[in-house]
């Protein structure tokens, strides 16, 4: 195709158009994120594969691997060599794989998770009688405070009032959920 030299504002008009108009052919044409694999190389089937992410400056690979129930895993392989993506995509595969298989989970817990996890594995603890009901009942609330300083919005339900009153060397002290983090961590780590 051939432009000319000095385009008049009609046939500037129409190119655009016609520009537009390929965009929409092309935007229509993809499901969901458009465009967003590049160089996409299946490795084990629609389980493993490889590519580089259109939407990164970083001219390197990633892998995404299928986890089950219509989830999926997405790593960076941190190289732009296909063969090097290509192996370090199948050891992260089978070491994902194997720790599946193993029990583990793939996807990261939450914080809060983890501390209800810890405080579950706690109570086990008292039940067995390896630790004492005021070791239990400090450090649950030394945990539920931490929630409350790493989540201003999270409330624990043992207090009914947003104020707590806390024995700091022998003095009494009001904790309110303003409390700045120093001051509370202090109080928590003593």
């Amino acid at each position: 195709m051939e432009l000319p030299a000095n385009p008049t504002p009609e046939q500037l008009d129409i190119l655009q158009q016609y520009l537009k108009q390929q965009r929409k052919i092309e935007s229509s044409g993809s499901y969901g994120k458009q465009n967003y694999y590049q160089d996409k190389r299946e490795v084990i089937g629609k389980k493993l594969i490889i590519f580089k992410h259109k939407q990164k400056k970083a001219d390197i690979y990633y892998l995404r691997f299928y986890v089950g129930d219509k989830k999926y895993k997405t790593l960076s392989l941190r190289t732009s060599d296909e063969s090097l993506a290509i192996e370090r995509a199948l050891d992260h595969w089978r070491n994902l794989q194997n720790h599946i298989e193993g029990g583990g989970q793939v996807f990261e817990v939450s914080t809060q998770e983890s501390i209800e996890e810890y405080i579950a594995y706690l109570g086990e603890l008292f039940s067995s009688k390896q630790i004492k009901r005021h070791t239990l009942q400090s450090k649950k609330t030394s945990l539920k405070n931490l929630l409350c300083t790493l989540n201003h919005s999270i409330v624990p339900a043992i207090y009914p009032l947003p104020f707590w009153t806390i024995m700091y060397r022998g003095v009494e002290r009001r904790i309110g959920i303003r409390a700045s983090i120093r001051e509370t961590l202090i109080l928590l780590l003593i």
